[in-house]
């Protein structure tokens, strides 16, 4: 490609796609595009005031040096299609731009240590009416977002939410390693780590899920927590000895790290927080094959790797001295599997009459739809 004029090539990165190495002049984007004898070979140009020519002898010669040399130039073919898949496939560029808009959108004017996500698969009324509670809560110290799942799903959000989409193709360029080909079940931390990765300049990340109700003021909630420097927060932190018939224990698949099943820990997750350096931990983590549903995986793998971890309340030895029941409720003979006896469980769906026959004021509940 003798060209003067080139950005970014269409026809070089086609020829890498295809595994071909590129020739092509050094003043123009093809300079950066190819790697000099590894994906391709340059051509140097001359410059004089009124024009750029190319020594079209030096082009012959890289030519007759590709022609005759089939091992070197089947390696830097190699080499080209390994670059097309880093750098300019179209997973690669998607997510490039949908990283630098929302880095545009989202980038505070100053920078907040805390950033609260509500995570919602709809968007109704009452997904508005949670947003806009939060938003009062955290509007003087924290930043809000709406994480929406879009896909086949086309909402139209209202243009004071401030909101950040994901896809399942979204989700499937991270290059995680899903349990199933659907978010749920075991996949719904995804969409948390696909923000993180547009915008990885917050301190702590809050995930709540839509269904996640708050019986009081939420910044007394996150006032209660902001100043802890715990790496994760969540609910019903319990060691495998406590619940071993529990049904998630043996989705964790690790290929980097070896844990002893007594070592495991689960977790209740509709509502979590996670630190800036736990993220970018298990980002790193996920993307080398590792797999396992988000209720076992955050708190096991965070725990073993040093990571300090905590109950918002509850009862047990993550729980903060003095915070026993503190942000939920529970009792000892709560059953882990569906967590029936507490304010935070699994199923069946809590009613605001059940809620509001509460004595106990400031506490989460899951879960709440309407």
């Amino acid at each position: 490609m003798p060209s003067f004029h080139e950005q970014c090539s269409y026809v070089a990165i086609e020829m890498m796609m295809h595994g071909l190495p590129v020739i092509g002049s050094t003043t123009t984007g093809l300079k950066e595009m190819i790697e000099d004898g590894e994906t391709g070979l340059h051509i140097q140009t001359v410059e004089y005031d009124d024009r750029i020519e190319i020594d079209t002898t030096l082009l012959a010669e890289k030519i007759l040096f590709l022609l005759q040399n089939p091992d070197e130039r089947l390696r830097m073919g190699q080499n080209a299609r390994k670059r097309y898949e880093e750098k300019y496939a179209m997973p690669v560029f998607r997510k490039n731009m949908s990283d630098f808009y929302h880095s545009l959108f989202a980038q505070p004017k100053q920078r907040r240590k805390h950033v609260v996500l509500l995570s919602s698969h709809v968007f109704n009324d009452y997904v508005l009416s949670n947003y806009k509670k939060l938003q009062q809560a955290v509007e003087d110290d924290m930043d809000l977002f709406l994480l929406i799942e879009s896909g086949e799903n086309r909402f139209t959000i209202p243009e004071n939410i401030r909101f950040f989409p994901f896809s399942i193709d979204t989700l499937n360029d991270l290059n995680y390693k899903p349990l199933a080909e659907t978010i749920v079940p075991g996949s719904n931390h995804f969409q948390l780590f696909q923000f993180y990765k547009a915008n990885p300049y917050y301190d702590y990340y809050w995930n709540i899920e839509y269904d996640v109700y708050f019986n009081g003021d939420w910044q007394i909630f996150f006032d209660s927590y902001k100043s802890v420097e715990s790496d994760f927060f969540s609910s019903h932190l319990a060691r495998y000895a406590q619940a071993p018939d529990w049904m998630w224990w043996d989705s964790l698949q690790l290929k980097t790290i070896d844990i002893q099943k007594e070592q495991y820990i689960k977790s209740f997750n509709p509502i979590y927080r996670i630190s800036n350096r736990a993220m970018k931990f298990l980002d790193e983590f996920l993307s080398d094959g590792n797999v396992g549903h988000h209720e076992v995986l955050l708190p096991t793998v965070l725990n073993c790797a040093g990571f300090q971890i905590r109950d918002w309340g509850g009862a047990g030895e993550f729980v903060l001295p003095g915070f026993d029941n503190a942000s939920y409720l529970t009792n000892p003979d709560v059953h882990y599997l569906y967590y029936n006896g507490s304010t935070m469980r699994f199923r069946p769906e809590f009613t605001r009459e059940e809620i509001e026959c509460q004595s106990a004021d400031n506490k989460l509940y899951h879960p709440v739809k309407k």
